[in-house]
């Protein structure tokens, strides 16, 4: 794979329960475009790949 960038946004929010709990959730969204080269009994190819993700994400905090 070649190197690459891309677009990626992310939106969230920090829900503060109580004075030492608090939950964290989160929408990640990832474009990356890139090219693949292989060789395949002695024959050379590429081709373009697409990878773009959607990451969600849920935790729990504790503040001590």
């Amino acid at each position: 794979l070649d190197n690459s960038f891309g677009l990626a946004a992310q939106v969230g929010f920090d829900f503060q329960v109580d004075d030492n709990w608090s939950i964290n959730a989160s929408a990640r969204y990832i474009k990356i475009d890139t090219t693949a080269e292989f060789t395949v009994a002695d024959v050379k190819g590429s081709v373009d790949v697409d990878i773009d993700p959607y990451v969600f994400t849920i935790s729990a905090g504790y503040k001590f």
